[in-house]
């Protein structure tokens, strides 16, 4: 049994698998393998830790072997036909005022005149304190 096939086994997916069929496997088994699903149980927490790090491998060592190329990768060297566009001219925006709230206006006039007329019929009838 190669490598692949031991990966794959863990997974528990077949070699011709596509890139999505190895992302929902490797979800799956993360999750019920996942070691908070073990809170209470300390030995089957540790069996969930050491599992967890075997899916956690093969879903590396899949995702390289089968979908990742082989070798680095040669950039397109793309020859410039034309000269580069210029840059276009930089023009400051223009600020606009944020938006009155005309509600909090009217509940601070209110206040105010509130406050007014009490002073004012407070002067008025000359009540003392």
């Amino acid at each position: 049994m190669d490598e692949v096939e031991k990966h794959c086994q863990v997974l528990g997916i077949d070699e011709a698998c596509s890139q999505v069929e190895l992302e929902e496997a490797y979800r799956e088994r993360a999750q019920a393998w996942n070691p908070e699903n073990f809170a209470g149980n300390a030995s089957l927490q540790q069996k969930a830790r050491e599992k967890l790090g075997h899916i956690n491998a093969a879903h590396v060592f899949l995702r390289a072997k089968l979908f990742e190329p082989a070798g680095p990768v040669k950039p397109e060297v793309v020859e410039p036909t034309a000269a580069p566009a210029p840059a276009p001219e930089w023009k400051p925006e223009l600020i606009t005022p944020a938006p009155r709230n005309r509600t909090a206006f009217w509940i601070t006039v209110t206040v105010l005149l509130f406050f007014v007329a009490c002073a004012a019929a407070l002067l008025i009838w000359g009540t003392e304190w």
